[in-house]
């Protein structure tokens, strides 16, 4: 394997710390606007209006140690080359198998070097470009385990919140592995427990059974989204709708004309009437008055029935098909949104 240019690492990790501020204090301002307290949510120093990065890369085991700290001017950045281990207090030693670890909120010390860390990663080379791609889904995770690692400090509250996510991964295989399960028991426990769409889908500020008054009676009857919330990834209000978890959506699969089974059309065209009545002011205007929610150009999301593996391609492909405002979230893909964030928290707790 060639060595690494050293300049292009280090604009490259320049460049990834960057972007990362950036979505951090894009989102801070986003959770302010729509009322979300963002002292739990933004971890140090991302809450700061300046940072000091020291990043240090090992050349020969092409790993990266960033250490992101608070700054009292001015950003600033710092890149050093290194060989062995990228810690330079290695109180560990990252595995080759491994692509991702953070610390955050401790100080790593030596009988004559002492290192305070506000926040850090340590990269493998593929853990470090697959974030480079994707700052915001890395900063909006980071939210994530901020609010947890502030909510759950003491042991108790950790094993006490481990007990319910794994009350609440049991009773999600008995609600969405069971096609005969009501919709409204669905709904009705989804609004009790907004976790999962809040780390399943990164959806905040729920906002259940709002009723959209017919104002200019364009429509027969009032509508009644079952959620409005705001997606924290793509930055806007969604409307989402549930359907029953019957086993399969896609009709005709591996065939000539495999598609989507009617009742996804329905779905979408039902969420299409809640989407269409933002794009008038005088609808946008009395959701303001009654529910204080800013929503405009809002997207869609039906949530419905289980794709599994062997359909999966022909879903993706399917869903490439349909516009831009409509996503389909099947439920065992819910599930197993929810079932990698327990993971994430249950590892963030052994650290």
């Amino acid at each position: 394997m060639s060595k690494p240019n050293i300049n292009i690492t280090s604009n490259m990790v320049n460049y990834f710390c960057e972007n990362l501020m950036k979505e951090f204090k894009d989102l801070t301002k986003t959770l302010k606007d729509i009322g979300v307290d963002t002292r739990k949510a933004i971890p140090e120093p991302f809450n700061n209006q300046f940072i000091k990065v020291y990043a240090y890369f090992s050349v020969d085991r092409n790993q990266y140690f960033i250490i992101f700290n608070k700054a009292k001017a001015k950003d600033e950045f710092t890149f050093m080359a290194v060989s062995g281990n990228p810690l330079p207090i290695p109180i560990f030693d990252f595995s080759k198998d491994s692509k991702e670890s953070t610390m955050q909120s401790l100080t790593l010390k030596s009988q004559n070097q002492s290192i305070p860390i506000a926040y850090s990663f340590v990269f493998s080379h593929d853990g470090f470009v697959d974030r480079l791609n994707n700052p915001r889904i890395l900063a909006t995770e980071m939210i994530r385990r901020n609010i947890d690692f502030h909510n759950y400090q003491k042991n108790e509250e950790r094993l006490k919140q481990l007990e319910h996510l794994r009350y609440l991964l049991e009773k999600m295989e008995s609600l969405f592995f069971n096609e005969h399960t009501p919709e409204l028991v669905i709904d009705k426990f989804l609004e009790d427990n907004p976790l999962i769409l809040e780390k399943g889908l990164n959806l905040v500020k729920p906002n259940h059974q709002i009723v959209l008054k017919n104002i200019l009676e364009k429509y027969e009857h009032d509508l009644k989204p079952d959620l409005i919330a705001y997606d924290l990834l793509n930055k806007s209000w969604v409307i989402v709708d549930y359907k029953k978890a019957k086993r399969n959506i896609i009709k005709n699969l591996n065939k000539v004309r495999t598609g989507l089974k009617s009742e996804v059309h329905d779905l979408r065209n039902q969420l299409l009437d809640y989407k269409e009545y933002f794009e008038e002011k005088e609808h946008r205007d009395y959701v303001y008055r009654k529910y204080k929610l800013e929503v405009q150009y809002p997207t869609a999301i039906g949530v419905i029935g289980n794709v599994f593996l062997e359909e999966q391609v022909a879903f993706s492909r399917l869903m490439h098909n349909e516009p831009k405002w409509f996503s389909v979230i099947p439920y065992n893909y819910l599930y197993d949104n929810f079932c990698r964030y327990v993971e994430q928290f249950l590892s963030q707790q052994s650290q």
